[in-house]
C-alpha cells in the first residue's frame, strides 16, 4: 500500500497514591471568614492530618492514525484520519478530616470515590504541499480530561470530565536551503464542562479547603502561534516564538455559597501574550565541543486563581548555560559533559501569583531568585 501509511498503539497507566495533608496554619479565621487572629506557634492544639485520602487510577487507551495520499495533484495532497479510545477508572476514599473520620451531610463515615470515564476522540487533518519545503494544513481534533475528586476537598465531592474541540490551520515552511524554518498556526475551539477549582477559608478555624466543579455551558479558546528558527552561519542557531491567545470560560457554580450560584471564572496561568528567543552556538575544541546557550522568556500578566480577577505581574526571565561536551574518558564510548548554568540570570523579581481575599487582603508569591550551578554528566 504505497499510498497509505499508518501508526497504532496502546497505553496503560496505573497509580495508587495517598495524600496526608499536614499544613500548620497560625491564622484562625473569624466567624464569617473576613478576618483572622494569630495563634501561638507551634499550633499544638490543631488536630492532624488536615485531610487524608487514597486514590487509585487505572487508565487504558488504544489509538490509531492513517494517512492517505491520493493519485492526484502530483501527490501533494494528504488526508489523515485518526482516533483514540480512552477508558479511565478512579476509586478512592477520604478517611480523615482534621484527624477524624469525616462528617459529610450529617453522616460520619469514610467517603468513597468511584468514577469511570469512557471517551472516543477523533482527528482529521488535511495537508497540501504547496512547494518544496512549504506545507499548508487544516486539522480538527478533540480531547478530554477524566472525571475524579479533589483530595483537598473536605467532602471528596466528585467532578465530571472536561472536553475540548479545536480547529487549527497553518503553514510549515523551510527555506534558505533548509537554514530557516517557519511555523505559523491559528486555532479556535470550544471547551465544555471545564474543571474549575474554588478555594475558601473555613470560618472559625485555621483551615482552608478546595472544591472542584464543572462550568455551566461552553467556553471558547482562540489564538495564534509563530515560530522561527534560523541558522545564519555554521554552528549558530537563532530561534524565537510568539503566542497570542484568548480564553473565555463560562460561569461555574460556587460550592461555598448557599444555592451554588453561577459566578465568573478566569483561566489561570494562561497569559494573553508570551514570547521567547534563544541563541545557541557550538564551537569544536579539539576532541570536545563548547556549547553556549542563552534564552529569554516573556509572559504578560495572568490570573492565578479561577475565582479572582486579580492579575499577577508580567515577567521577563533570562537563562544561560555554557557546556563543554563530548570529552572522551577512555577509548570506549564514555563521554563527559561539564556545564555551568544560571536560571533567572539577571535576578528579576515579579509576583507570579497575586490574589485578593476578604480575610487576607491582597497577597502574592514571588518567583524564584537567580540560581546557578555546575553539572557534570557521564554518558556511556
Amino acid at each position: 500500500m504505497p499510498r497509505l501509511s499508518f501508526v497504532a498503539g496502546a497505553f496503560y497507566y496505573n497509580e495508587h497514591v495517598g495524600d496526608n495533608a499536614f499544613a500548620p496554619n497560625t491564622l484562625k479565621f473569624n466567624a464569617d471568614g473576613t478576618g483572622y487572629s494569630v495563634l501561638p506557634a507551634p499550633v499544638s492544639a490543631t488536630p492532624f492530618p488536615d485531610r487524608a485520602s487514597i486514590a487509585r487510577t487505572n487508565s487504558a487507551a488504544v489509538f490509531g492514525q492513517l494517512t492517505y495520499t491520493p493519485a492526484l495533484l502530483g501527490d501533494r495532497l494528504h488526508l489523515t484520519l485518526g482516533g483514540r479510545y480512552s477508558h479511565d477508572k478512579k476509586t478512592g476514599e477520604l478517611d480523615q478530616v482534621n484527624g477524624r473520620i469525616p462528617t459529610v451531610n450529617g453522616v460520619t463515615a469514610v467517603v468513597p470515590m468511584n468514577v469511570t470515564s469512557d471517551r472516543v476522540d477523533p482527528l482529521v487533518n488535511l495537508s497540501f504541499d504547496v512547494a518544496d519545503g512549504v506545507m499548508l494544513y487544516g486539522k480538527w481534533s478533540t480531547g478530554y480530561k477524566s472525571a475524579g475528586a479533589n483530595s483537598r476537598s473536605l467532602t471528596y465531592r466528585g467532578f465530571g470530565p472536561e472536553s475540548v474541540s479545536v480547529f487549527e490551520g497553518g503553514v510549515k515552511a523551510s527555506f534558505l536551503d533548509n537554514h530557516a524554518r517557519l511555523n505559523l498556526a491559528a486555532y479556535t475551539g470550544t471547551y465544555k464542562d471545564v474543571q474549575i477549582d474554588f478555594n475558601a477559608v473555613i470560618p472559625g478555624s485555621n483551615r482552608g479547603t478546595l472544591e472542584t466543579t464543572n462550568t455551566a455551558g461552553k467556553g471558547r479558546i482562540s489564538g495564534f502561534e509563530a515560530e522561527l528558527t534560523v541558522m545564519p552561519v555554521a554552528n549558530l542557531t537563532l530561534s524565537g516564538n510568539y503566542t497570542r491567545q484568548h480564553i473565555r470560560l463560562p460561569a461555574a457554580p460556587n460550592p461555598f455559597v448557599a444555592g451554588n450560584p453561577l459566578v465568573p471564572v478566569y483561566p489561570i496561568f494562561a497569559p494573553k501574550n508570551s514570547a521567547s528567543g534563544a541563541i545557541d552556538y557550538r564551537v569544536p575544541m579539539g576532541a570536545a565541543t563548547l556549547v553556549a546557550h542563552l534564552d529569554g522568556n516573556y509572559a504578560s500578566s495572568q490570573y492565578s486563581s479561577t475565582s479572582d480577577p486579580t492579575l499577577g505581574d508580567p515577567s521577563f526571565i533570562v537563562n544561560g548555560r555554557l557546556a563543554l561536551t563530548d570529552i572522551a574518558l577512555d577509548d570506549g564510548a564514555a563521554r563527559l559533559e561539564l556545564s555551568v548554568w544560571a536560571r533567572n540570570l539577571f535576578d528579576s523579581q515579579y509576583l507570579y501569583l497575586r490574589n485578593t481575599s476578604a480575610a487576607l487582603g491582597t497577597y502574592g508569591i514571588f518567583n524564584e531568585p537567580r540560581t546557578y550551578g555546575l553539572t557534570g554528566t557521564v554518558r556511556f
